[in-house]
C-alpha cells in the first residue's frame, strides 16, 4: 500500500509533521467513538517515515499545519473561520495542530473552532485517534500550562488498527512528538543511510600494516574471479580495523560533547518546569537556555571560520553549501522510497528498482548490424602492425607505472559495490601493491576481467522538472570498482599511446586526444570558409 502526504493550512506558514508506519503486531486500543472527538497528535519536531502496505491500495495522510486567528478584535476572532478540507472515504489519516478546544481531546471548554472541527469530522465520517486522558503535547512556557492542540483522525477502515502515542520532548520545541502506528504493515524499505568510512579519523599506518599481513596470507590461484574477491576482502578487512565507519542521524558539524551536556541539562530543567511550575524553576530554565544558545552560537562561528579558512572554492563549493545548511539547521531528510507508476500501478522499493532496471536496459542496449560488424573486423585486419619490435600492448605492467597511475587517482571518490575507496588504494604498502600488480598483470595477460570489477552500483538521479513517478524521469549514474577503474586507466594510457604512435587515429579527429580540442575543428571550418571567400570558390563542408 502506497502512502502519500498532503498538507493544508489556514493563514499560517508550513510546519513539518510526520507519521510513522510500524510493522508487526502492536497492543490494541479500543476504537474511539466517531463523534468528532479528538486527541493530541504532535505536528512539530517529528521525523517523517512513509512506507507501504499493499500494492493496489494507498493510505493518504493529510497534514493540517495549523489554524491561527487573523483578526485583532476579540469579538471578530472566529467570524470568518472556515474549516472545510475534503478528505477521502477510505485509507485516510488527518493529523496536525488544529489549535481548537474541545473536551474530546483534553480541553475543559468547547470553543468555536473545536465545534467546527467536530462537525467537519462527523460530516466526513472520521474517527478520532486521540483520547481525552492522553498526555498533553504542548507546553506554554509563558503561561506555564499544558494543552493538546495536536489531534489526529482516521477513516473507519483503518482506525481499528491505528494507534496514537505521545513521545518525550524533542530539542527546544514546545510540542511533543506523537506517532501514529498502523498495525499489520509490510515495510519494503526504509530511509536509513548506508554507513560511510570516516577518513578523517583513519589510522593509515595501521591500515598499511594490516593490509600487508592480509595480502601476505593471500596466494593467487590464477582464477581471476576468486583472486579479485580475495584481494578485495583483504583490503576491506584492513579498513574495518583502521578506519571508523558508521552513520550519524542529523549530524551537526558544530555539535560538541560540551554542547551535548548543556542540551541534556536544558531538557531536564524543562521537564522539571513542566512538572513543578514556579519562579525559581523558570529562572533556572531561562538561564540554562541562554547558556546553551550562547555556546551553540560560539561553536557555529568557530566551525564556520575553521572550514572557510581551509576551503578551496574551486573544488569544495558543495562542502561549504552543506555546512551552511547544517549551521542553519536546514537539513531536510530525503525520502528514498519513490513510487514509480508502471502500467497504472504504483511500484515502490524493489519493484520500483526492477522497473528502472528494465527502462535502462531498453535504452542502453545497442544493436549492431551484422554487415557493420563484419566491416569493422575487416578494417581491423587491414591495420598495419607497428614497425617497432616492442609493442607496448604486450608488455607487463611495471611497478613504477602502477605507482604513477595510483598517484593520479582522485581522493574521496564514491566506491563501487566492493566498497573500496581510492584513498585505500593510495595508502596500500609495497607488499599489498605487489599483490595488486600481479593480479593486474594476470588480467592483462589473459584478457580476463573479474566480474566484481564490472558490477556497477546504479543510482537513479531525478531530472529536474520531470515527474517523479515516470521511470523516464531518472538518469542513471553507474559506480564501478575503483580497483577496476585503476586498471582501465593504465590500459587506456597504453592504448592511446599505441594508437597515436602508429597513426591509427585519423589526423582530422580532435576529440578525446591529447593537445587537441574540438575547437580546432571549428577553427579549420571557419578558415576554409574564409579561404574560399577570398579565392571566390565554392566551399562544401560535411559535418558528421
Amino acid at each position: 500500500m502506497v502512502m502519500q502526504t498532503l498538507s493544508y493550512g489556514y493563514d499560517v506558514t508550513s510546519v513539518s509533521s510526520q507519521a510513522e508506519v510500524v510493522s508487526g503486531p502492536q497492543p490494541r486500543r479500543g476504537p474511539p467513538q466517531a463523534t468528532g472527538d479528538s486527541h493530541p497528535s504532535c505536528a512539530r519536531g517529528g521525523q517523517s517515515k512513509t512506507t507501504g502496505i499493499q500494492e493496489k491500495k494507498s493510505i493518504k495522510i493529510m497534514h493540517w499545519i495549523g489554524i491561527r486567528s487573523v483578526s485583532n478584535r476579540k469579538q471578530d476572532r472566529y467570524k470568518d473561520f472556515q474549516f472545510e478540507p475534503q478528505v477521502k472515504q477510505d485509507n485516510f489519516i488527518v493529523m496536525g495542530d488544529f489549535n481548537s478546544h474541545s473536551p474530546s481531546w483534553g480541553y475543559k471548554d468547547l470553543d468555536s473552532k473545536g465545534e467546527k472541527v467536530e462537525d467537519w469530522a462527523i460530516d466526513n465520517q472520521l474517527v478520532l485517534l486521540n483520547r481525552a486522558d492522553d498526555p498533553p503535547t504542548f507546553t506554554s512556557m509563558i503561561w506555564r500550562t499544558s494543552s493538546t492542540p495536536d489531534i489526529a483522525f482516521a477513516t473507519d477502515d483503518i482506525q481499528g488498527r491505528s494507534e496514537r502515542s505521545v513521545e518525550s520532548q524533542l530539542g527546544g520545541s514546545d510540542h511533543k512528538p506523537s506517532i501514529i502506528t498502523i498495525k499489520d504493515v509490510t515495510v519494503e524499505s526504509d530511509n536509513r543511510k548506508e554507513p560511510s568510512w570516516n577518513l578523517k579519523k583513519a589510522n593509515w599506518e595501521l591500515f598499511k600494516q594490516t593490509a600487508k599481513i592480509n595480502t601476505a596470507q593471500l596466494k593467487l590461484s590464477g582464477n581471476m574471479q576468486k583472486d579479485a574477491k580475495a584481494l578485495n576482502q583483504a583490503i576491506i578487512d584492513a579498513a574495518k580495523v583502521s578506519i571508523p565507519r558508521g552513520y550519524r542521524k542529523n549530524y551537526k558539524p558544530y555539535w560538541t560533547p560540551a554542547l551535548e551536556k548543556l542540551h541534556k541539562d536544558l531538557g531536564l530543567l524543562k521537564d522539571k518546569l513542566i512538572q513543578e511550575p514556579s519562579d525559581s524553576n523558570t529562572i533556572a530554565y531561562n538561564r540554562a537556555q541562554a547558556i546553551f544558545k550562547r555556546e551553540k552560537l560560539k561553536q557555529c562561528i568557530e566551525n564556520w571560520q575553521k572550514t572557510t579558512d581551509s576551503l578551496n572554492m574551486d573544488k569544495e563549493g558543495k562542502k561549504l553549501w552543506r555546512l551552511t545548511q547544517a549551521l542553519n539547521d536546514d537539513n531536510p531528510k530525503r525520502d528514498n522510497n519513490t513510487a514509480i507508476i508502471c502500467n497504472g500501478v504504483a511500484k515502490s522499493g524493489k519493484r520500483a528498482t526492477d522497473v528502472l532496471a528494465k527502462q535502462y536496459k531498453s535504452i542502453s542496449t545497442i544493436e549492431i548490424d551484422t554487415n557493420r560488424a563484419q566491416e569493422v573486423k575487416e578494417k581491423i585486419k587491414e591495420i598495419k602492425k607497428p614497425a617497432s619490435h616492442i609493442d607496448v600492448m604486450e608488455l607487463r605492467i611495471p611497478p613504477q607505472e602502477l605507482r604513477k597511475n595510483i598517484k593520479g587517482l582522485k581522493k574521496k571518490k564514491s566506491p563501487g559495490l566492493d566498497g573500496i575507496l581510492t584513498d585505500m588504494i593510495k595508502h596500500l604498502g609495497p607488499h599489498a601493491l605487489s599483490t595488486l600488480l600481479d593480479l593486474f598483470n594476470n588480467s592483462w595477460r589473459t584478457g580476463c576481467v573479474p566480474e566484481v570489477w564490472k558490477e556497477a552500483h546504479i543510482i537513479p538521479i531525478h531530472k529536474k522538472g520531470k515527474s517523479k513517478t515516470d521511470p523516464i524521469s531518472y538518469r542513471p549514474i553507474s559506480l564501478i570498482s575503483c580497483v577496476g577503474k585503476l586498471l582501465e586507466k593504465i590500459i587506456n594510457k597504453r592504448l592511446m599511446y599505441h594508437l597515436e604512435t602508429n597513426g591509427i587515429i585519423s589526423p582530422t579527429q580532435s576529440g578525446f586526444r591529447k593537445n587537441k580540442t574540438t575547437e580546432d575543428q571549428l577553427t579549420y571550418f571557419v578558415q576554409n570558409i574564409e579561404n574560399a571567400f577570398q579565392e571566390q570558390k565554392i566551399n562544401a563542408e560535411c559535418i558528421l
